[in-house]
Formats: C-alpha cells, sequence, structure tokens
C-alpha cells in the first residue's frame, strides 16, 4: 500500500512538470518509480502518464506548427527504429551516462557559451537532422523530451510555440510506444490497475500546471526547463 501512495505522489508531480514545461515526465518520475516497482513497469506506467498529459495537445494545438511537425515526424520514427535496433546492443549503464553527458553539455551551452549553435534549422534539412537524432536517442533510453528540448529551441524562440511543438512531438511518439506495448501484452492486471488510479492525479495535475504556465514568465520558463534537464541528468547518473 506504501509503495502504492508513493507511486501515485511520483505520478502527480512528474505529471505536474510535464504539463508546466511540456515535458519531464517520464525523465523525473522512470528513475523514483523504478526503486519501488522495478524498471519495466516504472517505464510503462510513465508512458500512460506521458500519453494522458499529452492529451494537453488540445489545448495547444492552435500554437502548434504542424508544418514543421509534419516534416520532422518521418525522420523522428526512423530516428525511433534506429534507436530501438541499437538498444539490443548496447549497455544500460551506458545508455544513461549518454544522455545525462548530452544534458549536461546542452546546460553549459546555455549557459556560458549561448552564442554556439548546434547546425538545427527549420530546413528540410536541418529537421530531417532533429528528428534522427531525437528519434535515435529517444529509442535508446525511452526519454526524447530533453532531445527534443534541445533542438528545438534553436528553431523556435517563442515560449507558446515551444511549448506546443514539444507537447505534440512527445505526443506521437509516445502514443505510437503504448499501441506498441499493448499490443505485446506488456501491461499487466495490476499495472493497468495502478495506472486507473493515476488517472484522476494526472488530471488534476493538468488542470493545475496548464493554470501555472500561463502565469510563468519567458524567463522563469527557460529558468524551469534547465532546472528539469539537469535534475533528470544527475538522476540519471544515479541510476547508472
Amino acid at each position: 500500500m506504501s509503495e502504492t501512495i508513493l507511486s501515485l505522489g511520483v505520478v502527480f508531480i512528474a505529471s505536474l512538470c510535464n504539463t508546466v514545461f511540456g515535458f519531464g515526465g517520464g525523465l523525473v518520475s522512470i528513475p523514483l518509480l523504478s526503486l519501488m516497482l522495478g524498471v519495466k513497469k516504472a517505464v510503462l506506467l510513465a508512458l500512460t502518464l506521458q500519453v494522458a498529459t499529452g492529451m494537453l495537445i488540445s489545448k495547444t494545438r492552435h500554437h502548434t506548427d504542424w508544418g514543421m511537425i509534419k516534416r520532422i515526424s518521418p525522420a523522428l520514427f526512423a530516428g525511433i527504429a534506429l534507436g530501438t535496433l541499437i538498444l539490443e546492443k548496447a549497455n544500460n549503464q551506458f545508455l544513461n551516462y549518454f544522455l545525462a553527458l548530452f544534458i549536461y553539455l546542452f546546460i553549459a551551452k546555455s549557459r556560458f557559451f549561448p552564442d554556439i549553435k548546434l547546425g538545427v534549422s527549420s530546413s528540410r534539412r536541418g529537421l530531417y537532422f532533429a528528428g534522427i537524432i531525437t528519434g535515435t536517442i529517444g529509442g535508446l533510453t525511452g526519454t526524447a523530451g530533453p532531445v527534443i528540448v534541445m533542438l528545438l529551441s534553436e528553431i523556435t524562440k517563442d515560449k507558446v510555440i515551444f511549448r506546443a511543438n514539444i507537447i505534440a512531438l512527445l505526443f506521437i511518439t509516445n502514443l505510437t510506444r503504448l499501441v506498441t506495448a499493448g499490443a505485446r501484452g506488456l501491461f499487466d492486471a495490476s499495472l493497468i490497475q495502478l495506472s486507473l488510479l493515476c488517472l484522476p492525479l494526472i488530471g488534476l495535475a493538468m488542470v493545475s500546471g496548464q493554470k501555472l504556465h500561463s502565469s510563468v514568465s519567458p524567463r522563469v520558463y527557460e529558468n524551469g526547463v534547465q532546472l528539469i534537464l539537469l535534475i533528470s541528468a544527475t538522476l540519471l547518473l544515479a541510476k547508472g
């Protein structure tokens, strides 16, 4: 019972972060849930909250750059397929360290070397590059959010559009993963029951987070995103 209560608390906090910042639900929740549920169930439960909070797309769709989403999606799915293939051969500890290092480098770049660019643009070639990199790392680690943030931050400067694009891309990616997991029978009865218990808390977090987001200034928003990235990277290193 205590594990269930703690799991519900983690899901609520992660859902709130996911709603306010547009990403972070998986990276915040998976390391903590893994301590109580094991990695497999933690990833699947996090996937449930990621898809549920992704329903915010109904609120943000008018701000989404759908032209960009359509151009990046084929490369994104190709990258996910490539990352999944590599995942079969890669060491989990290496993957955690790899993503953590990637995040730390991005934060250092944003804070101390803001004029250095990663070379990502809104051109077809730039979006193809962003999609392949995002999909590959997402397929390798199951956490595409930080990579999407890092790459799209160079394409979209407007806070509202930036968040809307992140929500749309993550919703598409996570929904695909959820359908695949369901089709393969990865959700057992206990996990389905726990997921259903989480839904009201996820809904409350979405309502609260949506109101909180509208009152967050661009500067606070930028700092919040970087803080989520920093915490995520640290948790990944600790998970090892």
